[in-house]
């Protein structure tokens, strides 16, 4: 465990600048959903509406185990998506889109919660978000290696190494299983946890 620590601290001291960058994508993510949201027509505002209503409408009926075998096997491709792009060198720029959009996303329900709920949407959000925590974390963790990945590909490719095969470590491979934990744990939350606090405050 200690040295799972060590190698997150290094990681982060090592690739500090890409943290950072990473932070402030998710802060303009979450920022350009909340307000996308608020800038919806009308008919599209309904559309989440009508989505959030019915999670809610049948919150007591919901499978928790289909539930959660559909965001597991999300969770994996998304996490082995982002591994392959990192050994590639047209990975960058796909890796950062796909980034925005799960934080556009996770914005733009925040926001849905809000319109739709009111008070208790506030709350709403706020669960979501604490829930999703462990998710961000995860797929920032493996962003930011998978992108130190490539950046190592074209510098090897640009200076004529011959290791590149060696770019791929060990350490990826556990920064691969700790985002799959990370993510795995939120999606258990997700499918299990949120539902009851959900009916809690909907009761309130």
């Amino acid at each position: 465990m200690n040295k799972v620590i060590n190698e997150l601290h290094n990681s982060i001291k090592r690739y500090r600048n890409i943290y950072i960058f990473f932070i402030i994508i998710t802060l303009i993510g979450v920022i350009s959903g909340t307000i996308f949201g608020c800038i919806l027509k009308q008919d599209d505002k309904l559309i989440i509406s009508d989505y959030l209503n019915d999670y809610f409408n049948n919150i007591n009926k919901v499978n928790y185990l289909y539930f959660l075998k559909n965001n597991i096997l999300e969770t994996i491709f998304l996490i082995l998506i982002i591994s392959i792009l990192g050994i590639s060198i047209i990975g960058i720029p796909i890796i950062i889109l796909i980034y925005f959009i799960n934080s556009f996303s996770l914005g733009l329900i925040i926001e849905g919660f809000i319109i739709n709920f009111k008070a208790k949407g506030i709350l709403y959000s706020i669960l979501y978000l604490i829930i999703h925590i462990p998710f961000m974390i995860g797929l920032i963790l493996i962003s930011v290696y998978a992108i130190s990945i490539s950046l190592k590909l074209i510098k090897n490719i640009f200076k004529k190494h011959e290791n590149n095969n060696r770019v791929v470590s060990i350490p990826y491979i556990k920064f691969i299983l700790i985002s799959f934990i990370l993510n795995i744990f939120t999606n258990i939350l997700e499918s299990f946890i949120m539902p009851l606090i959900f009916k809690i405050i909907t009761n309130l």
